[in-house]
């Protein structure tokens, strides 16, 4: 029977387990279909027959059906199953062995063609083969497509070195730096031509309290950093255009201070605390109050809280909590503060490492140990310019004021405050 000379020749003929084409309209079709852009990998793509496929193809088309040989099938490739008269030699003398191609296969039982190469030359990629299909449930353009997924060697698909990282998008609070660098291959390319690289930066708080004196309305200084600690100039204390650090400044010569109110103010810190500031001072001697808190004793005594200020250009950071002590007290061995310059200061301290610390544009100038919590009972007054037990007052201008709930301690955050406004525009752009 047809079925068993098939069978027989099955055993007896060894052929390759993938069929290449071999007609020229076969291969131009192939050549066709791989080069159209690729499917959607999403849909479903339908699997090569299997054995249980076999079967019910078999049962679907007739008991007379055998599976055909792949020499067979690759002799017949191009052959409908309706039976097509046109035959080539070979065709001939299978059909004499092994009866008429109509009554030797059907439309499951082309061979698959040779797999296209793969889409991409080194990395993952895919790669698809085809065959004839008259089956139109399964395949309505008479063609049944396979995809697979294919690898290849590891790409190297970006030509050039990776950019410098950019400047943090933010001062405070979290931000991102990034780098990129253009790409040569096909693979890992995104369609930008080039692969970008995000890493966090300045992860820090915000500060608790910001006056950068661009935000005034007539006597009140607004407070930038969202918590509304807004203060109030005093005593001739005035805002001025400032081109040499850009947006404006506050101007407290002679005897001109800025005064916050100290039941009003919201979030002060406890644990940990950075004051920062930008200061161009007329003349360095004396004492110039930069920030203090002060309040009176139970005997009627004005005592200071905390003292941030200037003395014969030496920088003094103190505090003084609840029970009279001292809970820190830094002064720099130098003078660290020259007249008519302007300078960013910094006073620090942490009490999970009893630490204190002052610095002078973006450098340390000075630390010492100290001991506790800081006292959040600010008295009576909380001040910019000046200490009302004997004035200290800050003989010149001030910029930039900043509070922070924590020690500053990152480099790449320190670096950001010591920048003049100009400079940070000039990132911005």
């Amino acid at each position: 029977t047809i079925t068993s000379a098939v069978a027989d020749t099955t055993h007896s003929t060894t052929s390759s387990p993938t069929p290449k084409a071999h007609d020229m309209a076969y291969d131009e079709l192939l050549n066709q279909v791989s080069n159209d852009p690729m499917p959607n990998l999403g849909a479903s793509v339908p699997p090569s027959p299997n054995p249980a496929q076999t079967a019910t193809s078999q049962s679907a088309y007739g008991s007379s059906y055998a599976a055909p040989s792949q020499a067979t099938a690759a002799e017949n490739a191009l052959t409908s199953p309706q039976g097509d008269s046109t035959q080539t030699p070979s065709q001939a003398s299978t059909t004499a062995a092994y009866g008429s191609a109509s009554n030797s296969y059907n439309a499951l039982s082309y061979d698959w063609s040779s797999f296209a190469a793969c889409s991409t030359t080194c990395g993952q990629g895919y790669k698809r083969r085809i065959r004839r299909c008259d089956v139109p449930q399964r395949c309505s353009d008479k063609i049944e497509e396979d995809v697979q997924l294919c690898y290849n060697a590891p790409c190297e698909d970006f030509g050039n070195p990776w950019s410098s990282y950019s400047k943090c998008s933010k001062s405070c609070g979290g931000g991102q730096r990034s780098r990129s660098r253009s790409c040569i291959g096909r693979v890992a390319c995104p369609a930008s031509g080039s692969e970008v690289q995000n890493v966090p930066c300045l992860v820090s708080n915000c500060p608790v309290l910001h006056y950068d004196f661009n935000n005034t309305t007539q006597e009140v200084i607004r407070d930038i950093s969202g918590y509304g600690n807004n203060a109030y100039l005093e005593n001739g204390a005035q805002i001025q255009p400032a081109s040499d650090v850009c947006g404006s400044k506050a101007v407290l010569s002679p005897r001109g201070d800025i005064l916050m109110e100290d039941f009003r103010l919201e979030n002060k810190p406890k644990v940990a605390i950075s004051i920062a500031a930008r200061i161009r001072l007329q003349d360095t001697r004396g004492w110039h109050s930069i920030f203090s808190t002060a309040k009176t004793t139970d005997s009627g005594e004005i005592r200071g809280g905390f003292h941030f200020e200037v003395d014969d250009g030496k920088l003094r950071w103190f505090h003084r909590n609840q029970d009279d002590r001292a809970v820190f007290d830094v002064t720099t061995s130098d003078s660290v503060v020259r007249a008519n310059t302007w300078h960013h200061v910094m006073g620090t301290y942490d009490s999970t490492v009893a630490r204190a610390k002052v610095f002078v544009d973006g450098a340390e100038k000075g630390g010492a140990p100290g001991f506790g919590v800081l006292d959040t009972d600010w008295g009576y007054k909380a001040c910019i310019g000046t200490f009302d037990f004997d004035g200290r007052y800050l003989n010149g201008e001030l910029d930039d004021f900043q509070m922070f709930d924590y020690a500053i301690k990152d480099k790449f955050q320190i670096e950001n405050l010591i920048k003049t406004k100009c400079e940070k525009q000039l990132v911005k752009r």
